[in-house]
């Protein structure tokens, strides 16, 4: 930790695990607590600007890419795929209910 200390605390804001772990190991390490808030900082600083901007550039490609048609044609098709799922439900619980013998009601009561 005091050859690589500073890279791996600004390279562990990168990495999921290292991002919650990263803090206990410098401390353990025994890294000072200047140095430590510098990488840290530095890291979730590069972190954060990097997911912001990628994030909102990646974002507007997609927007840009998809014209205004293509939001309705997905939106048609979500429709179309809730309606399916939607009669499927509704079909197959009467067909579950055939099957085990519940008739709905309609017929004579039993002795």
């Amino acid at each position: 930790m005091s050859r690589y200390g500073g890279r791996a605390v600004f390279f562990g804001r990168f990495i999921s695990v290292l991002r919650e772990t990263i803090a206990w190991v410098a401390g353990l390490a025994g890294m000072s607590w200047p140095r430590f808030l510098f990488w840290n900082a530095l890291g979730g600083i590069v972190w954060a600007g990097g997911v912001g901007l990628l994030a909102y550039f990646g974002g507007k490609a997609l927007a840009d890419t998809i014209s205004s048609y293509g939001l309705y044609t997905v939106g048609a098709i979500l429709a179309v795929g809730l309606l399916i799922l939607g009669v499927r439900r509704l079909t197959g619980r009467r067909h579950r209910g055939a099957d085990q013998g519940i008739d709905g009601g309609d017929a004579a009561p039993r002795a």
